[in-house]
């Protein structure tokens, strides 16, 4: 299961705000929001930098392409193609079948 997201340059009053930190769960699949005080912790590291030394560069090979293709999401686009209910899981046929039986 996974989610949409849309990022906007952050305003000084909410350095925060574009930060989204999950855990993910994987007895239930899914990412989980966290506690708000570990929330804060890990946006206070990602605005301090504090994880950049464990990150490896994008592939510079492929900006330009991702570029082209990221150009055409918008806001309305992630309205549209967000699930009605975010928690709702497609099960595969495969699945579906299993839990016929």
């Amino acid at each position: 299961m996974g989610f949409f997201i849309n990022l906007e340059a952050p305003s000084k009053n909410l350095p925060y705000a574009n930060i989204i930190v999950r855990r993910w769960d994987e007895e239930m699949q899914s990412f989980l929001p966290l506690i708000p005080s570990d929330e804060v912790a890990f946006a206070e590291g990602v605005v301090n930098f504090d994880f950049d030394q464990n990150l490896g560069p994008y592939p510079a090979e492929h900006l330009a392409h991702w570029k082209s293709l990221s150009n055409f999401i918008s806001p309305i686009l992630i309205a549209k193609v967000q699930p009605l209910s975010p928690g709702a899981t497609v099960l595969g046929e495969q699945v579906q079948h299993n839990l016929r039986e």
